[in-house]
């Protein structure tokens, strides 16, 4: 698993890498403004209003999908789904249906504090970007279709035709046209699709009509999927509250949770999802054969590779807040002030990176058990958490406040995850894990102190962005060679998968 999770990650690089560049673009086109706002709500409330159904939809349907092909056939693997294309999107054009009529409602409760303008703006490009959820929904249930096939690139790589698009969006839209926003929205998910089902064929995949409502498979799959959905939903409703929150406290207040958070998810895309996705199927293959003694060892490899990788890159985060922004956005439209809001919002972002890794990771096995209830009760948990810190944080620390009220309600809800976890698989190494963030966390601080001071001293000589790549360098360098000297087990294997991949290149 951990070789493969390296070919991964490289894979997830380039594709979230493409990611940060849209981001990148819409700052320097339009910096932190009331048409940044009005465009992150428009691509916000799809995402918010079928995302859920369709995050519920996909974490249930591995495991089933696996059941039926190992247990049944592949073509009864087919024929659930299809029928479950088939019965989402019919349940997608009831939704817009309802969101249509709602829709000054809708983006009012996301955005309150907009004036008229921006408000407006935002309905206009709303109205556009609604037809987007049919392509979302869609994304979701053929990306579960080709993990569970183990073609874990191709979905790792399916942000590339949204981002792609979506920059060119951004570019015509100022040249000619903003209508060209919420259109480059529409025709990004189109985009998804069309790469999902090209490799999709490939694997067996074709479209049939098949619409059965009354399936025991789908049955199963509503009843796996009520709880995460319930549980996302409280996740999007914190996010309706966190942008509410950001709209009422300054004009950009919105773009600026959008730009620090859209770093914390490429760090989280780039390791921590690259783990998961391979894991959550080996999991729910072992579940469904009752050999959960390799469950556990799966389990131990996923948490110990996301420690390895993200505690650093959290530690790192902070470290350097204000120069990886002022890298990113320090150009165009956005000042100096709203560089220096984004940085701060980014470093309390920063904070929950560890947290999130681990609550995905540990949420998978009990979804591969066909379990979401417990994700959900502990979730939900949290997210209350959250939504009161947002309201107190942001009255004493502003835009910073939500985002430290996110971090703070990750760890909480990982913490009950840890628990109910234990008490589900019995023990999984527990000390080991804690053994590993205590030995990686101390050799992560004392990489930041020494590439920071490196920083320092180098800055006047070579300029702030090529100080920070080679301080970058330097750390990584100072991170891996500390570990390795704590024996610690993950690295050994990684080193290893490494050599072994350029000796594998050497051949060829």
């Amino acid at each position: 698993m951990k070789k493969t999770a390296l070919v991964l990650i490289f894979v997830t690089i380039f594709s979230k890498f493409i990611g940060l560049l849209r981001e990148v673009t819409l700052a320097y086109f339009y910096g932190a403004s009331n048409v940044s706002d009005a465009y992150l709500v428009a691509l916000t409330i799809p995402a918010v209003l079928f995302s859920f159904v369709g995050t519920g939809i996909v974490t249930g349907f591995i495991p089933i999908y696996q059941d039926r092909k190992i247990r049944g056939s592949v073509d009864e693997a087919l024929k659930f789904t299809n029928n479950l294309i088939n019965i989402v999107f019919i349940i997608i054009t009831i939704m817009i249906m309802i969101a249509y009529v709602f829709v000054n409602q809708i983006v009012f409760a996301f955005a309150s504090g907009f004036e008229k303008e921006t408000f407006e703006m935002a309905v206009r490009f709303t109205k556009v970007s609604l037809i987007s959820s049919y392509f979302i929904a869609i994304v979701f249930i053929l990306s579960g279709f080709l993990q569970a096939n183990e073609l874990y690139n191709i979905t790792s790589l399916i942000g590339l035709p949204l981002n792609v698009v979506i920059i060119l969006s951004i570019f015509m839209s100022y040249k000619y046209d903003l209508n060209w926003l919420p259109y480059g929205i529409v025709f990004s998910a189109l985009g998804q699709v069309l790469f999902l089902l090209l490799f999709s064929r490939r694997v067996g995949y074709k479209h049939r009509f098949i619409f059965k409502i009354r399936d025991d498979n789908i049955y199963k799959l509503i009843k796996i999927s009520m709880p995460v959905i319930i549980g996302v939903l409280f996740y999007q409703l914190n996010v309706l509250i966190d942008r509410t929150l950001a709209s009422r406290l300054a004009m950009g207040g919105i773009s600026a949770l959008n730009y620090s958070n859209k770093i914390v998810d490429f760090v989280q895309g780039i390791f921590v999802i690259s783990v998961t996705t391979i894991s959550y199927p080996l999991i729910s293959k072992h579940i469904v054969n009752n050999n959960f003694s390799q469950v556990r060892v799966v389990l131990k490899d996923s948490i110990g590779m996301i420690l390895l990788l993200v505690i650093p890159a959290s530690i790192g985060s902070m470290f350097f807040s204000k120069e990886i922004i002022t890298m990113l956005y320090g150009r165009g439209a956005i000042d100096t002030i709203g560089l220096e809001l984004i940085s701060k919002v980014f470093f309390m972002y920063s904070i929950g990176m560890i947290a999130f890794g681990l609550k995905e990771g540990i949420s998978k096995v009990f979804y591969a058990m066909q379990d979401s209830k417990t994700p959900m009760r502990n979730a939900i948990i949290g997210y209350i958490v959250n939504a009161i810190l947002s309201v107190v944080l942001s009255i004493y620390l502003g835009i910073e406040g939500i985002a430290l009220a996110t971090s703070i309600s990750m760890f909480v809800i990982t913490f009950f995850l840890f628990v109910s976890l234990r008490r589900k698989i019995g023990a999984f190494g527990f000390l080991h894990i804690i053994k590993a963030i205590l030995k990686i966390s101390i050799s992560s601080f004392f990489m930041g102190v020494v590439s920071k001071t490196f920083y320092g001293m180098v800055l006047n000589h070579i300029g702030p962005s090529l100080a920070l790549l080679f301080s970058i360098l330097l750390a990584i360098m100072i991170y891996f060679t500390i570990i390795y000297i704590f024996k610690i087990e993950d690295v050994d294997v990684t080193a290893r998968s490494i050599i072994e991949k350029i000796k594998g290149s050497e051949v060829m």
